[in-house]
């Protein structure tokens, strides 16, 4: 075992090696202060405003009229093409028609 002398100076060379660090991690005054100027300095939140509900009603009800045009626009279409088809079709079967039956160039 250590004598009490011995242990007695290692407890003091540890105290001041903390009183050392303890002085060199003191912050002066001044720092101090200008820190907390610092952190005093803050930005004001604002609420995050969302569109009402009326207006997303709105909008998606013009998304649903434009995909309704689009829909009618498309059905119109598919009918003249079919028109269009069977005229073509009638047309060349009578013109067939025409060129068997009733042409005379034999």
């Amino acid at each position: 075992m250590k004598s009490p002398d011995e242990y007695d100076e290692m407890m003091q060379r540890i105290e001041r090696q903390i009183r050392e660090k303890e002085t060199k991690h003191v912050v002066p005054e001044e720092k101090k202060e200008e820190t907390k100027i610092q952190e005093v300095k803050f930005y004001n939140t604002t609420k995050h405003e969302t569109e009402s509900s009326g207006k997303l009603w709105q909008k998606k009800a013009v998304i649903g009229l434009k995909l309704f045009g689009l829909a009618v626009v498309a059905i119109v279409a598919v009918r003249v093409a079919s028109f269009v088809a069977g005229a073509v079709i009638i047309g060349a079967l009578v013109f067939v028609s025409y060129k068997l039956f009733f042409d005379n160039n034999k």
